[in-house]
């Protein structure tokens, strides 16, 4: 059997977690809000609709977890997949070019 969870926790896991919030958490939206510097808030938020599909693969590929994905998950996949890369398309398209009046 697997060892028993400790309640409450010990003061060594109560510092790691103090140490880790900051990192794991804080250093990731500055790491994000910098990247907003270079990149639109749409193109950002596009990226991040994609963290369940990442999980998803990586389950896939790792685990071998796929038994149970159902048509609907493959919709849901390619239309999430058409929305990120059709947007720079969409984007250029649509732009307003200058004028030469």
């Amino acid at each position: 059997m697997g060892s028993a969870v400790a309640w409450p926790p010990s003061g060594h896991e109560w510092v790691c977690v103090l140490l880790r919030a900051p990192l794991c958490t804080t250093f990731a939206y500055v790491l994000a809000l910098r990247a907003l510097r270079h990149l639109s808030a749409f193109a950002s938020n596009l990226t991040v609709n994609l963290e369940p599909v990442y999980g998803i693969v990586l389950a896939w590929l790792i685990l071998q977890e796929h038994e149970e994905l159902s048509p609907g998950f493959y919709l849901g996949v390619a239309i999430i997949l058409l929305a990120v890369f059709s947007y720079p398309f969409l984007k250029k398209r649509f732009s307003k070019a200058p004028s030469d009046d």
